[in-house]
């Protein structure tokens, strides 16, 4: 992508030029006139994806713990938080490339393989922002910050339901 300033060259997806720091991000944005999921994507916000309760431990809780409470919970991620603020994620993607050939993961701690501080997203934030958190950062689930102060989750099956409604 070209920066309208300085001519630089930046990849796809930068969200500002690495040479003068303009920001890009709204040239990368569809003209909304081009589609009904276009306009949905840029009018949206997270609040319509209805995000799911956030299943919750402690980062001192061992991996075991956090795979049963997700095996039971039918959810692919637990939410790591210490006093009630988000420290980290765990997510079935870590199970296998962190946790797998472990000998004990009931002594392996979730502090060890979390992804820690991540990107947290607010529901009056746009579905834009959901779209662009999993693609570029190749995550498939994002934690999101309610009004009321809970914690809840969005998934990539979340914006593709959203986008089938």
């Amino acid at each position: 992508m070209k920066c309208p300033d300085c001519g630089h060259e930046n990849l796809a997806g930068e969200e500002a030029c690495e040479a003068c720091h303009t920001p890009l991000a709204s040239l990368s944005i569809p003209n909304a006139s081009r589609g009904k999921d276009q306009r949905r994507i840029l009018e949206g916000t997270v609040e319509d994806l209805h995000s799911h309760d956030a299943l919750m431990l402690d980062p001192d809780r061992s991996v075991a713990d956090a795979v049963r409470l997700m095996r039971g919970n039918k959810m692919g991620c637990v939410l790591v938080a210490s006093h009630g603020d988000l420290c980290g994620i765990f997510t079935e993607r870590d199970l296998l490339s962190q946790v797998a050939g472990l000998e004990k993961p009931e002594k392996t701690r979730l502090a060890e393989v979390m992804r820690a501080n991540p990107q947290c997203l607010k529901e009056d934030d746009a579905v834009a922002l959901a779209f662009h958190a999993m693609a570029v950062n190749g995550h498939r689930h994002v934690p999101i910050r309610r009004r009321d102060g809970t914690l809840g989750v969005i998934s990539s099956r979340d914006l593709l339901d959203y986008l089938c409604r």
